[in-house]
């Protein structure tokens, strides 16, 4: 043989067939396949060393795999074939096979024997299977399969058997037969085991060293853990102690931060109600600024009201004046009319006294005029008088509840003043009191029709004292009226003719 490549080497689970009785003829050859076969072999399961090698043979260098089996547990176990493409032809021919010799060892390796490889370390001789020939060349999801090794009732050849696995039934798929490896192999092969053996012994030795040294070390270290455990006794106890003492510090944080929140909340409430109170102060000055406009309002409407009331009685006087001259001219008309008729003849008179008539005339269509005059401004005169009454009658309405409101408010003002400098009972809480404003939705100073000019925000009270109050028209005229020793304005009569009797 020249040179040899290791397609496989694996640890497979097979299960290992040995005869029952070595005194029976069981004809192997005739009843190998047969499934009366199997009622005279004793069946377990074990572990095999398959080793598939690819060679080339020494006569004419043509291409040969060789199929070789072991177990580790029985050292004179090895059985082993070479298979070449005549070899495979009559196989191939007696199990229906459908590849040919160059992918036959690839087919097998891949779909066939990959549900049979033994992982653990201690099983396959103390060497990973992953780092042995052709495993990373199996596909994972292979076919299920079972192997079966029949050992011949001499040992001196085996059949090796793989069967195709499904839920219903098992199909062999082929057989072969490998034959006893004896001589010069079979004592290679068994140096081959003592050498591993023999590290493999020398690595017990060793362990067994290390673990005398580590028995040592466990003691010491048992003893340290001893101590250790009594100090962490110790430890512990000053744990407890310290998660004691810190939840005796969270408490008092929690206390310390409850006090700080009630003094923040303190403060607040006590900004808040100075605020009420500088509000309240500025709400009472407004209103006490009111109460003084409306005061100088309502001294203004009295003095109006009074002048309004003189010069009704100096227009009453006016009219009893203008009706005792309308009664007198009256009279002097008639004592005219009877001198006219008396002094019909007197013709030298008579020009001067229908001068006289017609003057006397004249003048009482003035004082008639005049009169009717005076009757319609007294009317209106009335009905403005009438109308600031009325007015006068809301401005006090308007004092009336300002001064109510004013009450109420130096009321809460002193309420509130009791209640700031005196201590509050534990656990009362305070709230805050609306107010009303003053000129509100509902003051009757929000009127837009009514007079009221404090309600102007540009209206100060030196405003009012600068006002001059206009007269009403028809005063004036009044104003001007003279008395009886003076003539007419209106007519322009001297004194004399007013009063020719």
């Amino acid at each position: 043989m020249t040179s040899k490549l290791a397609l496989f080497d694996q640890t497979l689970s097979a299960s290992l067939l040995q005869p029952i009785n070595s005194d029976h003829d069981y004809k192997y050859e005739k009843i190998l396949f047969s499934l009366k076969f199997y009622q005279f072999f004793r069946a377990y399961k074990t572990k095999v060393q398959l080793k598939i090698l690819e060679q080339r043979s020494e006569s004419g260098g043509e291409k040969e795999l060789k199929f070789e089996l072991s177990r580790a547990d029985d050292f004179e176990f090895l059985f082993a074939e070479t298979l070449n493409n005549e070899k495979y032809q009559v196989l191939a021919r007696e199990h229906d096979l459908t590849v040919d010799f160059d992918t036959f060892p690839k087919v097998i390796i891949q779909h066939l024997l990959c549900k049979n490889i033994v992982n653990n370390l201690d099983d396959d001789g103390g060497v990973d299977a992953r780092k042995k020939p052709g495993y990373h060349s199996i596909i994972d999801h292979g076919r299920p399969t079972e192997i079966n090794i029949i050992l011949e009732k001499e040992k001196s050849q085996c059949v090796f058997e793989i069967f195709s696995k499904t839920p219903i039934s098992k199909g062999k798929i082929f057989a072969m037969t490998l034959w006893a490896v004896r001589g010069d192999h079979l004592i290679a092969h068994l140096l081959k085991i003592c050498s591993f053996q023999s590290a493999k012994l020398c690595t017990f030795n060793k362990t067994s060293d290390e673990v005398e040294v580590l028995r040592k070390k466990c003691e010491d270290l048992e003893s340290e853990n001893g101590k250790l455990e009594e100090s962490l006794k110790e430890f512990e106890e000053l744990s407890d102690r310290i998660r004691d003492l810190e939840d005796e510090l969270a408490l008092e944080k929690e206390e310390k931060g409850n006090v700080v929140a009630l003094a923040e909340e303190k403060d607040l409430r006590i900004s808040q109600l100075e605020e009420d109170v500088d509000s309240m102060n500025r709400e009472l000055d407004e209103n006490q600024e009111e109460l003084d406009i409306v005061g100088k309002m309502l001294r203004e409407e009295q003095g109006k009201v009074d002048q309004l009331q003189k010069r009704n009685s100096l227009h009453q006087k006016e009219i009893g004046k203008l009706r005792a001259e309308n009664s007198l001219l009256q009279r002097n008309f008639e004592k005219a009319d009877g001198l006219l008729k008396k002094n019909d003849l007197q013709q030298n008179q008579q020009s001067l006294d229908i001068r006289k008539l017609r003057e006397l005339e004249a003048d009482l269509k003035e004082k008639d005029s005049m009169v009717e005059n005076l009757t319609g401004t007294i009317g209106l005169l009335r009905k403005e008088l009438e109308d600031e009454k009325l007015k006068l009658k809301e401005v006090m309405d308007s004092f009336e509840r300002l001064k109510v409101e004013n009450e109420g408010v130096k009321e809460r003002l002193s309420m509130y003043r009791t209640q700031r400098y005196s201590p509050a009972p534990a656990g009362l809480t305070v709230h805050t009191v609306g107010y009303k404003p003053v000129l509100g939705q509902n003051s009757p100073y929000a009127n837009p029709n009514m007079r009221t000019p404090f309600r102007d925000a540009t209206t100060t009270a030196s405003n009012f004292q600068n006002m001059n109050i206009t007269p009403l028209p028809h005063a004036a005229r009044f104003n001007q009226l003279a008395d009886d020793t003076t003539g007419s304005t209106m007519t322009n009569t001297p004194p004399v003719m007013r009063n020719p009797l």
